[in-house]
C-alpha cells in the first residue's frame, strides 16, 4: 500500500538539455531531449533509476540510467508541461517522485532527498546569472507545490489504508477536504506553473476518489461517492466528467480507471 519505502539518501540531478526545436530566436526554446546525470553520496551500484517525461510517448522498455564513474546518466525526451516522474529502486524499496523541470535551460541541478517519510526535490542554482536565478526560483515554486502535495498524499494514503475501518463519515470528508485545500493552495500561488497547478488539482481529486472507495469497502458503507444531481448535499465528490475533462487527467494513470 505504501508508495514510498524509505532508505535515507541525498541525491543531486544534473540535467543537461540539448537540441532546441524553437524557430523563433526571440523566444525561450524548449529542448528536444534531456540528459540527466544523478550524483549521490550513497552507493549507486544497487540503485536503479528511471525518469519518465509525463505526456510523452516512450518505449515501455525504456533503459534505466547507466552508471558511469559514480554518476547515473539517462537521456529522455523533454516533457512539454515540464512534468516528470522519477522512479528509484533499491532492492525491495521503491521511491516515486513527481518533478518539474524547466525545459528551456541547458543544465539544471536538483537536490533529491529520499527518506523514510517522503522524497522531495529542490533545484539548486549554480550560476550567478540573474536569468538562471529567476528560473531556479520559478522552478522551485512548482517543485515545492509538488513536494507538499506528495507529502500529504503519502501521509493520508497510509492513514486511510491503516485506519479506514475505524473512520466515520466525517473523518473521510475531512480527509478529502485536506486534499482539496492543498490543491487550492497550489492554485493560489502565482509562481507555480499552470501545468503543475492542474496536475495537482487532478491528483487531489483522484486521491479523494481512492480514499473514499477504500472507506466504503472497509466499512461496508454506501456513502454516495459522486454527485449525480440528486444527492448533491450528501455526495463526497463532484462527478468525474466535471473534473477529469482536462489534458492533465491523461498524465495520471489512475484517471483511466475512474468512472
Amino acid at each position: 500500500m505504501d508508495k514510498f519505502i524509505g532508505i535515507a539518501a541525498v541525491s543531486a540531478l544534473v540535467i543537461s538539455l540539448a537540441s532546441s526545436s524553437c524557430q523563433n530566436s526571440s523566444q525561450e526554446c524548449m529542448k528536444e531531449q534531456i540528459t540527466v546525470s544523478v550524483r549521490t553520496d550513497t552507493d549507486l551500484n544497487d540503485l536503479s533509476l528511471y525518469i519518465y517525461p509525463l505526456g510523452v510517448e516512450t518505449e515501455d522498455d525504456s533503459p534505466m540510467a547507466a552508471l558511469e564513474d559514480r554518476v547515473l546518466i539517462q537521456t529522455i525526451p523533454t516533457a512539454p508541461t515540464g512534468l516528470y516522474e522519477m522512479v528509484c529502486v533499491r532492492g525491495t524499496a521503491q521511491y516515486q517522485l513527481p518533478l518539474f523541470i524547466d525545459g528551456t535551460q541547458d543544465s539544471v541541478l536538483l537536490s533529491v532527498i529520499l527518506s523514510d517519510e517522503c522524497p522531495s526535490a529542490q533545484m539548486i542554482c549554480t550560476s550567478s546569472d540573474k536569468d538562471a536565478e529567476r528560473k531556479a526560483k520559478r522552478a522551485n515554486a512548482s517543485l515545492d507545490a509538488l513536494n507538499s502535495f506528495n507529502s500529504l498524499y503519502y501521509r493520508l494514503s497510509r492513514e486511510v489504508w491503516t485506519n479506514a475501518a475505524g473512520m466515520s463519515d466525517s473523518d473521510i470528508r475531512s480527509m478529502i477536504s485536506e486534499y482539496s485545500k492543498q490543491a487550492d493552495k497550489a492554485a493560489s500561488d502565482k509562481s507555480v506553473s499552470t501545468d503543475v497547478k492542474e496536475y495537482i488539482r487532478i491528483w487531489a481529486y483522484l486521491q479523494s476518489v481512492e480514499s473514499a472507495n477504500v472507506y466504503n469497502r472497509m466499512n461496508s458503507s454506501s456513502l454516495p461517492l459522486f454527485n449525480d444531481g440528486g444527492n448533491a448535499g450528501n455526495a463526497l465528490l463532484d462527478a468525474p466528467y466535471t473534473v477529469l475533462d482536462s489534458p492533465a487527467a491523461s498524465l495520471h494513470q489512475s484517471a483511466l480507471n475512474t468512472a
